[in-house]
């Protein structure tokens, strides 16, 4: 059975990653995120918070070569230009596989959206694209390093943008195109040759049998 087990997430709760990398960040966001969870009632589990970072580093001195992946929410209430600044350097120092990105935005009847420093749309977004393009070029570099190298690839069938040729998800999850027999292949795991990058989607070709 094939099966990734290369691949952790790290879901960051609103505004938690971007103090994660910074003491004074990360006791400011917890006191905030302290006064109203434990009103509620709920158990907050601030050591967890504080060793996120050290727990990714061990695992990827565990497993050299592990993509660890991530979601970031920019803008909470309250937010620093220096909190988002530890947000950035978090994810540098990290170098995430991959990373979803989002801005706060508010939702009814949830405590944080009383709290007070209320961060303009356009701050937010202005945040939220300077992340993105940080995410996107230590994506497009974790694509480019395995280029030359033979990877294990889940063929899922044909391509979605060219139904001539097929598509498949590394033991990482990334996309690779390549051709190929689609009913020999479809749910096959693949040895594929990545000859090409062009960003975010590898190009290939099989150059061992099915595995088993």
């Amino acid at each position: 059975m094939y099966r990734n087990r290369g691949n952790f997430a790290i879901v960051a709760g609103t505004a938690v990653l971007s103090a994660i990398s910074s003491k004074s960040s990360l006791t400011f966001i917890i006191e905030k995120w302290l006064l109203r969870l434990v009103l509620q009632g709920y158990c907050v589990h601030v050591n967890n918070m504080r060793t996120a970072v050290n727990n990714s580093e061990k695992m990827k001195v565990a497993r050299p070569g592990i993509a660890i992946t991530t979601d970031i929410i920019v803008g909470f209430p309250g937010e620093t230009e220096a909190d988002f600044q530890a947000t950035i350097d978090t994810v540098e120092h990290l170098k995430f596989d991959n990373a979803f990105v989002f801005r706060y935005s508010k939702r009814r009847n949830t405590p944080a959206a009383e709290m007070s420093g209320q961060l303009d749309e356009s701050v937010k977004e202005e945040r939220n694209q300077r992340l993105l393009a940080v995410v996107d070029r230590l994506a497009i570099a974790s694509n480019a390093a395995i280029v030359g190298t033979h990877q294990q690839v889940l063929c899922e069938g044909p391509s979605k943008h060219n139904a001539s040729r097929l598509t498949g998800r590394t033991t990482h999850n990334k996309i690779v195109i390549f051709d190929g027999d689609v009913a020999q292949f479809t749910g096959q795991v693949l040895e594929i040759e990545i000859e090409q990058s062009t960003g975010f989607t590898l190009f290939g070709n099989v150059v061992a049998g099915v595995r088993n």
